[in-house]
């Protein structure tokens, strides 16, 4: 008898608990659909971390400067309008070569400017540093019968004068830095050595090099930012 007494007290303690904790229908319903949004967020929320690591996969890692291979600037959401023209490339190629020969030469402005900054040869060979000497048409002579002015002027690279006639060298006087897009050079950056202005002379802006561009290139090389202070 007391052991049938206790069994049912046994019982009904259980029944008890389980009645105070048993989830109705509507609370079993309820947790369905919390637990499915649950879930979706999670996707949601994993989705999106797989996208930004596919993303990140998906940049080039940016090659030693040694290499230049050229900064993605289109993930930087900054994308020029259009490729270089083929008829300009080899004027923007030549012009780097006779930048980078002019540095290398005799002591200049130039080669002082990187000095004080400790920008050694081994850096000024990897970025492609240059040097436009102080002249008027230092470029437009070195490049005679390889580009005409007006193919230079479409590069950014002379400007026609407006009361004589004939054209000019937009850089003077100033440290060059080649700026390359997609692996291609689209432009440079004349870098004030002399005490003129502006500070930092751009090529002009156009479908295939703009001011933003350049600054997005040179904010990714510390040695740049360093030589131009941006």
């Amino acid at each position: 008898m007391i052991a049938a007494l206790a069994l049912s007290v046994a019982w009904f303690v259980v029944s008890l608990r389980w009645a105070v904790r048993a989830p109705t229908v509507e609370q079993i319903v309820l947790e369905l659909k919390e637990g499915s949004q649950k879930i979706a967020q999670d996707d949601r929320v994993l989705s999106i971390g797989d996208e930004e690591v596919v993303v990140v996969q998906r940049r080039p890692a940016r090659p030693p400067v040694e290499e230049l291979g050229g900064a993605i600037l289109e993930s930087w959401g900054n994308p020029l309008k259009s490729p270089i023209p083929e008829e300009l490339r080899k004027p923007l190629i030549l012009a780097m070569q006779a930048y980078r020969t002019a540095l290398a030469g005799t002591s200049n402005p130039a080669d002082a400017f990187l000095e004080r900054r400790r920008i050694g040869s081994g850096a000024r060979e990897a970025l492609r540093l240059g040097y436009a000497p102080d002249e008027w048409e230092f470029l437009l002579k070195k490049l005679q019968g390889a580009a005409s002015p007006e193919t230079l002027v479409k590069a950014g690279l002379a400007l026609p004068r407006k009361a004589k006639g004939g054209y000019y060298d937009r850089f003077r006087a100033r440290l060059i830095i080649p700026v390359e897009y997609r692996e291609a050079l689209c432009g440079f950056i004349g870098v004030n050595v002399e005490g003129i202005d502006p500070v930092l002379l751009f090529s002009p802006d156009g479908p295939f090099f703009t001011k933003d561009v350049a600054v997005e290139y040179v904010r990714s090389i510390p040695e740049l930012r360093a030589i131009t202070g941006l």
